[in-house]
């Protein structure tokens, strides 16, 4: 009985595992204490290629951008946004989540917008609050912090690219200090 209970253990840890994986439960990306997951990138990545597809067809422009290149710009801005959030959360502590919220839910009333998220980036109200929303009412509260101590955002953020550690785990792309680079 013993060895059955073991077998059909290592059986359920296995088809687990196998769909966390396919789920894209795994990290991509260890940002200071955040982790990235390749799921979010699918999301982002998915949401920034329907935008720029959107944007090539009303504007009739015959050149594309490179999947790479749209990557490793969704790849950073996703960097980007972690040291963003932990940096929001250090200065403000635990009323981060009251203050996000207090920026963010009018806009989700907001028929309309939440019309062109969808026509714009192919998504709903919850992926366009977590995406799109919370990015940047967090970079806002932000660089409302730094600007009271007479600070830049882009100075601040140049620093925390520099001095965060930032360790890749997607093959074949690194952290240069600056933005998400392919090759080693």
């Amino acid at each position: 009985m013993r060895r059955y209970t073991i077998f059909f253990s290592i059986i359920a840890a296995t088809v687990t595992a196998v769909f966390a994986v396919r789920a894209g439960y795994y990290p991509l990306a260890l940002v200071g204490g955040d982790i990235l997951l390749a799921r979010d990138f699918r999301n982002q990545y998915r949401a920034a290629r329907t935008y720029y597809e959107n944007v090539r067809a009303m504007y009739g422009a015959a050149s594309t951008l490179p999947a790479a290149d749209m990557e490793r710009a969704v790849f950073t801005a996703m960097i980007e946004g972690a040291l963003v959030h932990a940096a929001v959360r250090e200065e403000i502590g635990t009323e981060t989540a009251r203050m996000v919220a207090a920026r963010v839910d009018a806009f989700l009333e907001d028929a309309d917008l939440l019309r062109a998220a969808d026509a714009a980036y192919g998504v709903g109200a919850g992926e366009f609050r977590a995406m799109v929303l919370v990015p940047q009412a967090e970079r806002e509260i932000l660089t409302g912090q730094l600007f009271l101590r007479g600070e830049k955002f882009e100075d601040w953020l140049a620093k925390a690219k520099r001095s965060e550690r930032v360790v890749v785990l997607a093959p074949g792309l690194h952290w240069d200090g600056a933005e998400v680079q392919s090759g080693r």
